[in-house]
């Protein structure tokens, strides 16, 4: 979609929620692509499924190390619904 029908469809979006307050976070702050291309270069935001192109699966965030790890909890925990065919099939 080019950057003039999205403006469109974020002001009409806009018009029918009742305000930018109510629209989903993506609408408001658009990701470039330069942005999703060099993902690996800004370890804050997790951009990316794997956290980058390169697929390494990891955060250069130093916040978790092996002397805080013990003071993490569990944050969520999803129980998929009932499936013949397995976790894959959900």
């Amino acid at each position: 979609m080019n950057n003039s029908r999205m403006m469109v469809a974020v002001a009409v979006l806009s018009a029918l929620t009742g305000g930018l307050g109510a629209m989903p976070v993506l609408a408001q702050e658009m990701v470039s692509t330069e942005r999703l291309n060099t993902a690996d270069k800004d370890p804050r935001d997790w951009l990316i499924y794997r956290g980058s192109y390169l697929d390494y699966n990891y955060s250069a965030l130093s916040e978790i190390n092996t002397k805080s790890i013990k003071h993490l909890n569990v944050a969520w925990l999803h129980t998929p619904g009932r499936s013949k065919w397995g976790l894959q099939s959900m």
